[in-house]
């Protein structure tokens, strides 16, 4: 049987939008996506070496529904459309609004190899855990609770927005970045065995460098293929001041491109979700500009 493997000599990627902010406290965020599509710094960016971006209809929420329905359909949509850009082999983007939404894309990209007997393995780059559930959140807030959710640890409540789907084993998960958590987070990765490289674990450049690599064959020694799960908040606020949660000490922009540009045209490697961008923080356009090059890395020249 035929496998997903996207055609890595595409220039153009299939892009979705998921404009919204319904899982936290900063409505910005669901702008990021908009300001994206229309952004010329991205567009003229990519086109440099060769990129195009194929967006789909914009994804918004049902404003007829209440908070957790709304959020558990937006999740079924990413997870439909993820499912056909791997259906038809294409290399692809998402820009959610919040992380909540990986709940949804994830989760299609779960159901989509599954069907061919094929297993996904996912690089999560957060300065977050997002290990809540509704039973341990000090806030509520669902777009701190999406790796719960995906490892299928989620309450009942939270199992209910993710619609009882197909759940990630633990071994195919990698976190990078974390510096800011809760003590029920790392208890349940922990119980997980969820493999977690704390921001004071990355030296320098190269050593981030080698650790993505290193994270990578790890995860195909358990799973067919990897993606890449992005918070913008991951990334040290000086380079990305852009974020709703900012945390200092993070990693360097220009690190993360250079480790990142490993993976372009890298086979195994299906697509990307960048979260949390809200232009309202942003500062002469920095993560606009940093998100571009950040693309244009892992992307560019093929």
């Amino acid at each position: 049987m035929e496998t997903a493997k996207p055609s890595h000599n595409a220039c153009v990627i299939q892009t979705q939008g998921i404009a919204a902010s319904l899982g936290g406290n900063h409505q910005g965020c669901a702008q990021g996506p908009v300001v994206l599509q229309e952004s010329s710094i991205l567009k003229d960016t990519l086109a440099q070496c060769g990129v195009s971006l194929s967006w789909q209809p914009m994804l918004t929420p049902n404003k007829q529904l209440d908070t957790l329905p709304a959020i558990k359909s937006l999740c079924a949509q990413a997870s439909d459309v993820c499912q056909t850009f791997l259906k038809d082999q294409k290399p692809f983007l998402f820009f959610s609004g919040e992380h909540a939404y990986a709940m949804g894309i994830w989760q299609g990209a779960i159901k989509s190899l599954a069907k061919q007997d094929k297993t996904l393995g996912l690089i999560w780059i957060d300065a977050h855990m997002d290990a809540h559930t509704f039973l341990t959140s000090p806030s509520g807030n669902v777009h701190g609770m999406p790796v719960a959710a995906l490892l299928g640890a989620g309450d009942e409540k939270l199992n209910e927005i993710v619609n009882a789907g197909p759940t990630m084993e633990a071994n195919k998960l990698a976190m990078l970045g974390v510096r800011s958590f809760e003590k029920a987070e790392k208890t349940l990765l922990d119980e997980h065995k969820v493999s977690v490289t704390y921001m004071k674990d990355i030296q320098s450049s190269e050593s981030l460098k080698q650790i993505l690599k290193d994270i990578r064959a790890t995860l195909l020694q358990q799973a067919d293929y990897f993606a890449i799960s992005l918070d913008i908040d991951a990334i040290d606020p000086n380079d990305a001041p852009a974020v709703g949660v900012p945390e200092s000490a993070g990693l360097s922009g220009t690190a993360l491109c250079e480790a990142l540009k490993q993976f372009n045209g890298d086979e195994q490697f299906l697509g990307m979700e960048i979260s949390e961008f809200s232009p309202e923080f942003d500062q002469q356009n920095k993560t606009q500009k940093l998100i571009s090059k950040l693309l244009s890395c892992i992307y560019g020249g093929r």
